[in-house]
């Protein structure tokens, strides 16, 4: 019962406090966000961002809205003085973010606010949304570029991507891009300095929807890598994989190479992890190799990575600079259904990454 005896204490010490300090403003309005509970008159100050001993401290304390003498008096009369229209979504959840854009692409604002504050304006007409909701955004397809159509139509390359016939800001068609953290997804786009178009990649996955499956027996995969300039060290790098999976999503084997570029001219950092299955022997655990040449000092910091599986033996090259040799690595018989790219975490303008020409040929 001491306890309690000294909570109670507590208590009718802040009240009494509360009371001496808002004796004359108690005709103004204020309003926290949440609740106010005996806890807050026992260490805090209900109206303040402060504690009783420091109301000026902002130590995790909610804020206070006040509301204007003049609004509060115009509140009284029977006519609204303002609209809140709120929901609430969260980034990274396609549902909710389709949700979110729905609403602030099709929700008519403006009939609303007029209304209720400029009547005359909407009168005789009933609210309809500033789109149908049955309307589709066209996907517009651009002109294939000339290396595109040359690799097409070779009947040694099993897969190519420039990303040419994808409009810059659009998603990149035939693709299937995550959502990232802030709910932004893979686009197009032009690198000042390099020709072709671009896939950003920042936070989220890449798939491919096109892509022949099985892989050939034996290829030569290469893709260009760009980091942009003054890419943090430290940041997530990109991740590429081609896997083998029992079904979508699920890898029984796959390789990973993942690259982040070094800083100040110096070189990166390149890590390889395996997993493929018995008989014992073949490439499985992670190794680290140096990135050569590829840094974050240049406007553009490009690269070109080859991978070569031939038989059993995987070759991974940077440029024309050999940086992983392993005999025996792949069962030979293994055949890759999957491939992806991938970011994770990296947010920051600077951090960003960049893909095309993916080209996969038969060997």
């Amino acid at each position: 019962m001491k306890y309690l005896d000294e909570k109670t204490e507590r208590f009718n010490t802040g009240l009494k406090k509360a009371r001496e300090r808002y004796r004359s403003r108690l005709g103004e309005i204020a309003l926290t966000s949440r609740q106010p509970s005996l806890y807050d008159l026992e260490f805090g100050d209900v109206f303040s961002n402060g504690t009783l001993n420091d109301p000026e401290s902002t130590s995790g304390r909610v804020p206070v809205y006040k509301v204007d003498p003049v609004m509060a008096e115009l509140c009284k009369k029977d006519k609204p003085q303002w609209i809140l229209v709120s929901w609430w979504w969260s980034p990274n959840d396609a549902v909710e973010k389709h949700l979110h854009e729905s609403i602030i692409n099709n929700f008519n604002f403006d009939y609303v606010y007029n209304f209720f504050f400029d009547p005359e304006k909407v009168k005789g007409t009933t609210y309809k949304p500033l789109r149908s909701p049955y309307s589709k955004e066209a996907v517009v397809v651009t002109q294939s570029s000339e290396t595109s159509k040359k690799n097409m139509a070779d009947k040694n390359i099993h897969f190519f991507e420039d990303f040419s016939t994808t409009g810059i800001g659009k998603k990149p068609i035939g693709w299937k891009t995550t959502l990232g953290a802030d709910g932004s997804t893979s686009i197009i786009t032009n690198l000042d300095g390099l020709a072709g178009n671009w896939a950003v990649m920042s936070d989220y996955i890449l798939t491919p929807g096109q892509l022949k499956k099985p892989l050939p027996q034996n290829f030569t995969l290469s893709y260009d890598l760009v980091a942009a300039q003054n890419f943090t060290w430290g940041a997530k790098g990109l991740t590429f994989q081609l896997s083998k999976e029992t079904s979508p999503g699920n890898a029984e084997s796959f390789l990973k190479l993942k690259l982040r570029p070094g800083y100040d001219g110096k070189d990166g950092e390149a890590t390889l992890e395996t997993k493929f299955p018995a008989p014992p022997g073949y490439a499985n655990g992670t190794k680290w190799f140096v990135a050569t040449g590829f840094s974050n000092n240049k406007k553009n910091n490009r690269i070109t990575v080859t991978i070569k599986k031939k038989e059993e033996m995987l070759l991974v090259f940077i440029d024309k600079i050999k940086i992983a040799e392993y005999e025996k690595a792949i069962p030979a018989a293994l055949l890759f259904n999957a491939m992806s790219f991938f970011v994770s975490g990296n947010t920051a303008e600077p951090d960003k990454m960049y893909i095309s020409n993916i080209t996969i040929s038969k060997d």
